[in-house]
């Protein structure tokens, strides 16, 4: 990967990481739920009850640290891939999409998982195409 785009990746994520964690609990599930669905972060945070997605975007609950995690990992996967110029559309099904640099699995899925460098390798191949 050229030295420039490298850099350039290394910006969006910085930019990404700053927001997701300069951001409201609450409000960045709230945002989460409008642009990738409840059922998809349920899917994430291995949560059955998609009420309960409801209740954390509205500060009613808060999710577990755990869970927060998974969370704030893929807001900075997703607003990574708007800035590296997919629409809203195409990022959210990038997340559930059988991904060839994830062995075919789900970024969804990897995500819960817990295997963050893996996505966040998937996105860089993505953003240096």
């Amino acid at each position: 990967m050229p030295v420039t785009a490298h850099a350039q990746i290394t910006r969006v994520l910085e930019k990404v990481h700053n927001r997701v964690y300069h951001t409201d609990d609450a409000a960045l599930v709230k945002e989460l739920a409008d642009v990738l669905g409840r059922p998809t972060l349920a899917r994430l945070t291995n949560t059955p009850d998609l009420k309960t997605v409801t209740r954390w975007s509205l500060g009613r609950n808060r999710p577990s640290a755990d869970r927060l995690e998974r969370l704030r990992h893929a807001a900075m996967v997703y607003y990574a891939l708007i800035d590296f110029g997919l629409t809203p559309t195409n990022a959210e099904q990038w997340f559930r999409g059988a991904n060839p640099i994830l062995d075919f699995a789900m970024p969804v899925d990897v995500l819960r998982e817990g295997r963050y460098a893996d996505v966040l390798s998937a996105v860089k191949n993505h953003a240096s195409e």
